[in-house]
């Protein structure tokens, strides 16, 4: 939504005791926008300005004519700790306003580019109706500097008008056997945006980095730069859950969720405002399971991830073990029948094997003779 849509309210009680109209102000961040108003929050006849989650309001707004082909340029919206944002490609539409509105957050990354071929053609129109605070360029270059390099001006030569002070390098794939390579490689391309005067952002997933990056050396040079994904399952997440955080140094961001809406989208949290230096991690204990022995076994219970194994069975086969639950990889490692491997996590009758940050997955059915450790 922008400021002067008109929009109507359903009867929520504890909410909106009274169904009415208001005028959209501006976004409260969390789901929630300021409303002006009358008979809002249970004030029967006043009008005043009141911070109302966007749920409560039906699926269409009213835009008044004179700002129907208006464009409201914000951009480079500052970022506080607990603020929400999604990050979007080609595959979300060009008009971001619904989207932005189904996920109770008007604060986008939206991707640019990738690799030297390809460059989306909506990058334009998707930061004209969102309130980008950043764009991204998924990275193909390997561990070659020189590439990258150049794959940074072509990112730096294409970025939609509206102002943002980050830009992010999206490095999940093409990582080269060389560590090193892929760590000057991608320090190379961060380079090139804090020369061109942004704050450079490093992305990825875990596992990822640690198998193919030096990512001590990246927040040696740039602190606090890490926006890391890591999701605790693939249903609908509106809100993270605290003791699925991939830990790691020099976090800014945590992208927690693939699936923010129905449909697939991904969300993400601040968790280091613009103007401070120290990230806070909320500290939640986990629940001890309350499961016997036998019903860990069950192929139909759910085990969250956990830093030390729930028990220990042996491969009733040769195996060849997949990288996610019902994947299909195209570099399996091998392991051979009657190997006992430690299970930290069950999903959807898969279990996680041998660490709790491992990418090795096996189905439950061919593991047997499961002993507490």
């Amino acid at each position: 939504m922008q400021a002067g849509d008109v929009a109507i309210f359903m009867v929520v009680a504890g909410v909106t005791p009274y169904s009415h109209v208001a005028i959209f102000d501006s976004d409260a961040g969390s789901g929630y926008g300021w409303f002006l108003g009358q008979n809002q929050g249970g004030a029967n006849g006043a009008y005043n300005l009141v911070k109302i989650p966007y749920s409560t309001t039906y699926p269409t707004a009213f835009r008044p004519k004179v700002f129907k082909n208006a464009v409201t340029v914000i951009g480079n919206i500052g970022l506080n700790k607990g603020d929400y944002f999604i990050d979007v490609s080609a595959y979300q539409q060009a008009d971001l306003t619904a989207t932005c509105q189904q996920a109770g957050t008007t604060k986008t990354i939206i991707k640019v580019s990738e690799s030297l071929a390809w460059l989306s053609d909506r990058h334009q129109q998707q930061a004209n109706t969102s309130d980008p605070i950043g764009y991204y360029h998924f990275g193909r270059f390997g561990g070659d500097s020189n590439l990258a390099q150049r794959e940074a001006d072509l990112f730096l030569s294409n970025l939609p008008t509206k102002k943002v002070s980050y830009l992010v390098i999206d490095y999940e794939d093409s990582a080269s056997a060389d560590k090193e390579a892929n760590t000057n490689a991608v320090i190379a391309f961060m380079d090139k945006i804090a020369n061109a005067g942004y704050k450079p952002v490093y992305y990825s997933y875990k596992p990822f980095t640690l198998n193919n990056i030096d990512y001590q050396q990246i927040i040696a040079k740039y602190p606090n730069s890490i926006w890391i994904a890591g999701y605790p399952d693939y249903e609908v997440r509106t809100e993270p859950l605290w003791e699925f955080f991939p830990s790691m140094d020099g976090v800014r961001w945590w992208q927690f969720t693939s699936v923010g809406v129905a449909g697939g989208l991904d969300k993400n949290i601040v968790l280091l405002a613009d103007d401070s230096s120290k990230v806070d991690i909320p500290k939640i204990d986990k629940p001890q399971s309350q499961l016997t022995f036998n019903q860990k076994l069950d192929t139909n219970t759910k085990l969250d991830n956990s830093n030390v194994p729930y028990y220990e069975a042996t491969l009733r086969t040769d195996y060849y073990v997949e990288s996610k639950p019902n994947a299909s990889s195209a570099d399996k490692e091998f392991i051979k029948a009657g190997t006992r491997v430690r299970v930290y996590e069950k999903v959807n009758g898969w279990s996680r094997i041998n660490a709790s940050q491992s990418d090795q997955w096996v189905e439950d059915k061919y593991l047997s003779n499961a002993t507490q450790v």
